[in-house]
């Protein structure tokens, strides 16, 4: 099974990087993950008052309230069939603020528009 990026790019996916390739190029078939780590160099949010929707956006894990430099984080990638069949990548993302925060996002293979 082609990944979901393989998928939405076609051929053009064999143009990537190959170090890019490995990291987008696995399904739920491959049973393996990619984990990666590093440094955000800085992290920032908007005006003022942003920060209420912020905060609520924090509840859903898609937005947060914090702000600094140089802050350490870990990615990881999981592929996997979700409850209604469809292949599915989420992207687990740690950052080391002091208040710790996880952003999760997932990404769905969408059937091709006709």
């Amino acid at each position: 099974m082609k990944s979901i990026y393989e998928q939405a790019l076609g051929d053009k996916f064999r143009l990537l990087h190959p170090r890019i390739q490995e990291r987008f190029g696995f399904s739920s078939r491959d049973n393996r993950a990619c984990v990666g780590t590093g440094t955000m160099h800085e992290i920032w949010h908007g005006p003022l008052y942003t920060m209420p929707f912020l905060y609520v956006g924090s509840w859903r894990r898609i937005m947060f309230p914090e702000h600094g430099e140089n802050v350490p984080f870990t990615i990881g990638n999981y592929a996997y069939i979700d409850d209604y069949g469809r292949e599915t990548v989420t992207w687990i993302r740690n950052f080391s603020t002091p208040t710790p925060f996880i952003r999760r996002s997932t990404r769905r293979a969408l059937p091709p528009v006709r």
